[in-house]
């Protein structure tokens, strides 16, 4: 792609439908069985952009939004491709989500229109009992008569056709600053929280990326987060831009990943850094494994050098960065390049700097005043600059919170609630932990508030808490703690995982679960989460049937 044609792209989309024009034979999607050319999947996006331009949006901002309920599959790619292409922002919902939680997040988005697949098709018949607005559900992929059956069993939605074809266009005009698409992340209320980033916020981050990195069409990249994690972004549009071919990862192939490596033969990875410790454990990290790989990127979560020397051994032919950003600041926003002979003498337990923001940010660390720190003393981490993001959906109150403009600044900053130091040695910033309640299970990022709301739903009238627990160096495992007042209430594992998960999503739901007589208490009279955790970590762990869950 031409220098001059990449820099007048204004929205996100725009360099996959170059890419198309320019090669549409070049394969632009590999699941192993199924291969896709660009071509193919313009084609399949523009029908899916031609069918939401039928559909009259409402007055405002509903019809702004379209959820996408789908797995990884061919349509969905084309869903998320097309809504963009029409100029639309997209919502992804997590496949096994609870039909309240997806139903609440389209109330809110005040979405006007689902799109689903053949992985979600047949779980839409509860979630639209519940939908509290007519809803026009454009079905990508599935069997037709199922979709007849809900047709005729819920009369209020409307199920359009696809569209047959769709004439191609040069470059879709949307405003910069647009929304491009709405991550609900968890809420420390109980709420979801809704993160509204922009094309302006996400072309800024490609263009970044695009001069920092030296991709191109030969490039074939992994796909291991799934839609709902921000990461995604990276995964499709960095891969799709540049012309390279992507290979979406399943869970089967999380659990079989030397497998997968062997098929998909990637040369760009991109993953959590926990994800190392889960191949280590599971004896698929293998010293020169992968030499193929030319990238190697990680982000999520603190990175050890001792998980980044095992990496770096499977891949020694691999550039490796550890990349930070929290959802508000799109992606990443932050880089640190880990050279080999650093790596190879570095503490095993130390934690990987986060490293320097990139061009046209601004960190400061502060103390918890608002005040600027000494140098090389700890405080949350504030960033200014084009890639933070709007906001929040329809929350104010955390909105001011977190999005501030310190006086004299001119500058709008994200407070990020996370604990860094500038390191000296590096010239980088180097994360310390967090100042709140929030916690990261295998990248995920989780507000042990929002699990606790919903033990109470499980335990009415009993005391609970939700905590991380670190099993092993860069591995955290979500424990839930019940007081359990009569000997003899607990619930089988699976039953209370079932219970659970009518309220949250598989990434949240609690790895283990402990029944204590009574919650320990600190000299506030409050629960002493300290000695809980001491607690538990001397503990043998009750865990799930599931395994080790990054696998």
């Amino acid at each position: 792609m031409s220098e001059s044609l990449v820099e007048s792209l204004s929205s996100m989309e725009n360099g996959f439908f170059a890419n198309a024009r320019r090669a549409p034979d070049a394969i632009a999607l590999d699941f192993g069985d199924v291969r896709v050319p660009y071509g193919e999947l313009a084609e399949r996006a523009r029908r899916v952009s031609a069918t939401l331009a039928g559909l009259a949006p409402g007055g405002g901002d509903v019809g702004k939004w379209v959820g996408v309920w789908c797995g990884k599959t061919v349509a969905a790619y084309a869903g998320i491709l097309g809504i963009l292409h029409a100029g639309r922002g997209y919502v992804p919902i997590a496949e096994t989500a609870p039909a309240g939680r997806i139903a609440e997040c389209l109330s809110r988005a005040a979405a006007a229109t689902l799109v689903v697949d053949q992985t979600t098709l047949a779980a839409l018949d509860d979630l639209l009992a519940l939908v509290d607005r007519p809803l026009d559900v454009v079905v990508l992929a599935g069997d037709e008569g199922a979709l007849a059956m809900l047709a005729a069993r819920h009369a209020r939605h409307r199920f359009p056709v696809l569209a047959a074809a769709a004439p191609d266009r040069i470059e879709t005009r949307v405003n910069r600053d647009e929304p491009a698409y709405l991550m609900f992340t968890s809420g420390s209320t109980g709420r979801p929280k809704g993160v509204v980033v922009t094309h302006a916020n996400v072309r800024f981050f490609l263009d970044d990326v695009r001069r920092h990195y030296d991709f191109g069409p030969a490039d074939r990249f992994t796909q291991f987060f799934d839609f709902t994690f921000d990461l995604s972004v990276f995964d499709i549009f960095v891969c799709l831009e540049a012309g390279g071919c992507l290979c979406p990862m399943s869970h089967q192939d999380r659990l079989f990943a030397a497998r997968y490596m062997r098929r998909a033969k990637p040369t760009v990875w991109f993953s959590v850094p926990s994800f190392i410790h889960a191949l280590k454990a599971a004896r698929q990290l293998k010293p020169g494994a992968w030499p193929d790989l030319r990238w190697s990127l990680f982000c999520g979560e603190a990175l050890t050098y001792g998980a980044a020397r095992d990496w770096m051994a499977a891949a020694p032919n691999a550039r490796t960065e550890n990349l930070y950003g929290p959802t508000e600041v799109t992606i990443a926003c932050t880089r640190f390049r880990i050279e080999p002979e650093v790596a190879a003498v570095a503490d095993t337990a130390g934690i990987v700097p986060i490293g320097t923001a990139h061009p046209g940010h601004i960190c400061r660390i502060v103390d918890p005043a608002g005040n600027a720190v000494d140098a090389g003393a700890t405080g949350e981490l504030l960033i200014a600059g084009p890639q933070v993001s709007l906001g929040y959906l329809d929350d104010p109150d955390e909105q001011r919170l977190r999005f501030v403009e310190p006086p004299e600044s001119g500058l709008r900053f994200y407070r990020t609630g996370d604990l860094v130091r500038l390191d000296n040695a590096t010239s980088g910033l180097c994360f310390v932990g967090r100042a709140d309640t929030q916690v990261k299970i295998r990248g995920y990022r989780i507000e042990l508030g929002e699990v606790e709301v919903a033990l109470r739903r499980v335990f009415p009238g009993k005391r609970v808490v939700a905590l991380a627990v670190e099993r092993r160096p860069g591995w955290a495992s979500l424990v839930a703690v019940i007081e359990q007042t009569h000997p003899g209430d607990e619930m089988a594992m699976p039953r209370l995982r079932q219970q659970l998960s009518n309220f949250l999503p598989d990434y949240m739901l609690p790895d283990e679960f402990a029944f204590v007589p009574s919650m320990p208490h600190n000299a506030n009279g409050k629960i002493d989460r300290k000695a809980l955790r001491a607690g538990l970590e001397d503990a043998t762990p009750e865990t799930g049937s599931a395994g080790s869950p990054g696998l």
